[in-house]
């Protein structure tokens, strides 16, 4: 901030030498980098340089957004909205929420060392119908698993089914929320309740598979793989809490290739009666990963939308498919009866809810 204010630097540059060569890191809105340069000090001229009131950088423009039809460019330096000045970007953002949908506010913006001024209009609030349908999705696992674990507390493997969905759906519930632009107590708990919900799923679920569909003895008896899991997901979840964040990625890849890995390891162990109860998740399982990678293949090969709608268009594509897992487990319960729990649905409204599912799917992936 010392150096925005052009006084500052001509009290600098009068106390050093005219013939010294000076270091000057300069800061690219446009890049949004900051690059170094060797320059003498007679070739500095004092209208070279100008103060800059508080203000704020363009980062991205949004093709076909309201920015990107009033002509606001990367790189472009607001430094007043709506003729209020701000300190920092969090008062900027306050501005702007306050700002009324369908009205044009001003922009003051400093591009090539000019002042021009934008109108943009603040288009109206939408939600996509695929963040809808993967909180609805989210909602069914919280649902199947609240239902679980208060039916049948007295199962340990209830519990574990019943919390470990009730991660998974509390996560696809909040996965799309609106980035602070300064973080505060409650925005990092609820990174942190976000987080854990998503990789303590996987310990959860992994446990679970060691009483559900029937008891496994020899799992049961290793305590090591379980307590592995819990703590991998613990570390994971700190490193990224602590700032790593490029790291939730490589956490779910590790969390996934551990859980698979040991299943693998013990695979000749299951019991045959396990594998027969628990034929209709693993089939389940084999379905929905072969869905969503086909449907990825087809949206960027075919498709080929740009990184944004590639987002949004996966994200309402993979909501349908990840459905299937809490019907499955609620089938299987329901078909042989575990858990001491009789769940029965019809044929026609089986195949009614599946058609609806589809359906509802091809409709998110279409928008």
């Amino acid at each position: 901030e010392y150096f925005t204010v052009k006084e500052n630097v001509d009290t600098l540059l009068a106390g050093i030498d005219t013939s010294a060569t000076l270091e000057v890191v300069v800061f690219r809105p446009a890049l949004a980098q900051e690059l170094p340069f060797e320059v003498r000090r007679r070739d500095i001229a004092d209208t070279s340089y100008r103060t800059i009131p508080s203000s704020v950088f363009v980062l991205e423009v949004l093709k076909g957004g309201a920015s990107d039809r009033a002509g606001l460019k990367v790189g472009d330096i607001v430094y007043r909205i709506n003729n209020q000045r701000f300190k920092d970007a969090r008062e900027a953002d306050q501005i702007l929420r306050f700002a009324q949908v369908g009205k044009s506010i001003a922009y003051d913006v400093i591009r090539d060392d000019q002042i021009i001024v934008k109108q943009i209009t603040l288009a109206n609030i939408g939600i996509r119908l695929s963040v809808i349908m993967i909180a609805l999705c989210g909602l069914l696992y919280m649902g199947t698993g609240i239902f679980l674990a208060l039916r049948r507390p007295e199962f340990l493997a209830a519990q574990l089914l019943g919390w470990g969905l009730l991660s998974l759906g509390f996560f696809m519930s909040v996965i799309f929320q609106r980035p602070a632009v300064f973080t505060d107590v409650l925005d990092v708990l609820r990174d942190f309740f976000k987080l854990s919900a998503v990789f303590l799923s996987f310990p959860l679920m992994f446990h679970a598979g060691h009483y559900f569909p029937i008891e496994r003895p020899t799992m049961v008896k290793k305590t090591w793989p379980r307590r592995g899991a819990y703590i991998l997901a613990g570390v994971i979840i700190l490193v990224i809490m602590l700032g790593q964040w490029r790291f939730f990625g490589i956490g779910l890849l590790v969390m996934t290739l551990y859980t698979v890995a040991v299943s693998l390891i013990y695979r000749k162990e299951y019991p045959m009666e396990y594998k027969k109860l628990n034929r209709i998740i693993t089939r389940t399982g084999w379905v929905v990963a072969f869905l969503i990678i086909a449907g990825m293949a087809f949206i960027l090969l075919v498709i080929k939308p740009d990184a944004r709608s590639a987002s949004w268009l996966v994200n309402g594509m993979i909501s349908i498919p990840l459905a299937l897992f809490p019907l499955a487990y609620l089938y299987t319960i329901g078909h042989y009866r575990l858990l001491n729990l009789d769940i029965r649905v019809r044929r026609n409204i089986q195949y009614n809810i599946v058609s609806s599912l589809w359906l509802i799917g091809l409709v998110a992936v279409s928008l």
